[in-house]
């Protein structure tokens, strides 16, 4: 039977009744199953429940991502009257690139699979906006990438150019306005009493900024440090601490010029899909790093600013002119030092490297896997208490994007929903005593829906309203986190009773942290079954801090914070004696920057 191929969650694109061929569970947002329920649909299993073929996969866009960059640098260098090496446009585009192009791939391969299927399909086309989905920066192409709108002109763009004989394209049908089938994605604001004290401190803050312009040692920014923390470190640097709020804060848009962006990236390309992306690279590359680069660049160098080193915690992701500001001064002989802004148990590929290729240091949570990475007391977690009433049995959900983005050792599309039943599998398996004291923190929403989800299936008493889970660990007797990740650190180093639901299948990790988790199974910290997670809460629920005490889980413990989570020790005297070091090694007369020639551009 020939069925609709529909490719998003824009309803208007479902046709009148006939029947469809949905590419992935992302195209039925759980608020709208009584609609999609009562169609004759079929979904597509996603290629990357083949976990095998997701590594593959990592390992081949990893190979592509350093051709397209090495490309892209030629290019920019061209465009913009410059020769800035491959590291500086490591830097600068590296965050945005790493996740472009695994989108394609999967968007590609979603494609390939349902033509697999069925040879001919029809699709509702709906108008494309020129420039409607071109990216100011890169926290703006994140936005764009969870919404149903830009992910449908993937897929029509990818039909136009591989299936266009194989595709016919349907207009004429009235769908509902995009502004609003778009809005799939919550997006969370920070706490009022965060903005409230950010505004008390705000004053002090400028004035500490105006006179730490003097500072030629550590540059932090974004790192992650408590200000208490980060004003003793300074005193030992002999620094002026601040936390330079507002020197990156400056917005430079520009609109998107054709003429510029109508061109052929030459990598080399040698498939179908490298073909696609040599035509498609420069239409979507961000305006930051095309129209506004020069406007950009002229900001920064207004900062004065001259540290011999940079330290930051996740800045050099999404701040524009932090990330052009930094590679800049790392040209010049600067060292930058990125510190990890959350950890656990580390996936086994996830970011293709990008932090260890860009930066001199990388202070990890984690053991050190990597000749640039040096494992330090969490920031995050030094001085960190909680006094708790030790009330519930608190169950941290986990959540990924509707819509992958990442070829990650992660659960991937609909292996979200079953995590979500292992979760709710747990649940029900508790005897009554202790699920009368369950109490569900979802995480925030990603697109699942799975708040939803877990009150229609436990019941609105079982979930938290509160947002922070700071306090949720101090409503907490025992926790249960369902995703090795900082919500896990935090619970162990918070002393709580905790457990961890892991399922390797969805969470591949560094062969390192193979021993580790072996001894926290052993310990029953971790589990990889849900009913056997708890039978285990069950036995240990009216003991539980005993059985937290216990030598052999002492021990676990113990290794986890070595191995995972060095929160053990003088963190501020560590953290002092890193960058005094490094302070000393870098040389009083940096080298000077090459000029451009017309040779470096050819």
């Amino acid at each position: 039977m020939d069925r609709l191929l529909v490719t998003t969650a824009l309803e208007g694109t479902w046709g009148q009744g006939q029947p469809v061929l949905f590419l992935g569970e992302w195209c039925r947002l759980y608020s709208r199953r009584d609609v999609w329920s009562k169609m004759d649909a079929e979904v597509l299993s996603h290629h990357w429940n083949d976990r095998k073929k997701l590594k593959r996969d990592h390992d081949a866009l990893k190979l592509l991502y350093e051709r397209v960059l090495s490309a892209l640098r030629i290019k920019l260098n061209q465009v913009h009257g410059v020769n800035k090496s491959l590291r500086y446009w490591r830097i600068i585009l590296g965050p945005w690139l790493i996740t472009y192009l695994p989108i394609l791939f999967d968007r590609w391969e979603v494609l390939r699979l349902a033509f697999q299927r069925q040879e001919t399909y029809k699709n509702y086309e709906i108008p494309v906006y020129q420039g409607a989905v071109i990216a100011q920066d890169f926290n703006e192409f994140s936005e764009f990438r969870q919404t149903d709108y830009w992910n449908y002109q993937v897929f029509l763009r990818i039909l136009k150019f591989q299936y266009k004989q194989n595709t016919e394209f349907l207009t004429g049908y009235p769908f509902a306005p995009i502004a609003e089938e778009s809005k799939s994605i919550v997006t969370s604001k920070g706490p009022k009493t965060s903005i409230l004290k950010w505004k008390l401190v705000r004053p002090i803050d400028s004035i500490l900024s105006y006179m730490a312009k003097w500072n030629t040692g550590v540059f932090f920014y974004q790192s992650y440090f408590k200000f208490t923390q980060l004003f003793r470190i300074n005193l030992s640097m002999h620094q002026v601490p601040s936390l330079f709020r507002g020197v990156f804060n400056k917005q430079i848009k520009a609109n998107p010029d054709q003429q510029l962006r109508n061109v052929y990236i030459d990598f080399d390309p040698v498939s179908d899909f490298e073909r696609f992306v040599s035509i498609v690279l420069m239409q979507d590359i961000p305006i930051a790093y095309l129209e506004a680069y020069q406007g950009i660049v002229k900001e920064t160098e207004r900062i004065r600013l001259d540290p011999k080193i940079i330290v930051t915690a996740n800045a050099h992701w999404g701040d524009e002119m932090f990330k052009i500001w930094t590679a800049a001064k790392i040209a010049s002989g600067v060292k930058f030092v990125v510190t990890d802004h959350g950890g656990s148990l580390p996936p086994l590929f996830d970011f293709f490297n990008h932090d260890e290729d860009i930066v001199d240091h990388k202070v990890t949570w984690f053991s050190a896997s990597h000749p640039n990475q040096v494992q330090l007391p969490p920031a995050k977690l030094t001085g960190f208490e909680i006094e708790s009433s030790r009330q519930y049995c608190s169950v941290i959900g986990m959540e990924m994007p509707r819509y992958s983005y990442r070829a990650t050792a992660y659960p991937v599309v609909e292996q979200t929903l079953q995590c979500l039943e292992n979760t709710l599998l747990f649940c029900n398996s508790l005897k009554p005593e202790v699920f009368e004291r369950l109490k569900v923190k979802p995480y925030p929403n990603r697109g699942w829906e799975t708040e939803k989800r877990f009150i229609d299936r436990l019941g609105k008493d079982k979930v938290y309203a509160e947002p922070n889970y700071y306090k949720v660990l101090g409503y907490s007797k025992l926790v249960v986190c369902t995703y090795a990740d900082t919500t896990f650190s935090e619970a162990m180093a918070s002393g709580l009773p905790t457990i961890l639901l892991h399922y390797p299948e969805f969470y591949e990790k560094v062969p390192g942290a193979g021993y580790l988790i072996e001894v926290l199974m052993e310990a029953n910290i971790i589990f990889d079954n849900p009913i056997k997670a708890a039978n285990h809460v069950n036995a240990v629920w009216d003991r539980a801090s005993h059985w937290w005490a216990e030598p052999r889980v002492v021990q676990a413990r113990e290794l986890f914070f070595r191995m995972a989570c060095n929160i053990r020790g003088n963190s501020n005297q560590a953290w002092a004696k890193f960058l005094r070091h490094l302070n000393e090694q870098v040389p009083t007369e940096p080298p000077k920057c090459e000029k451009y020639t017309q040779k470096h551009a050819q």
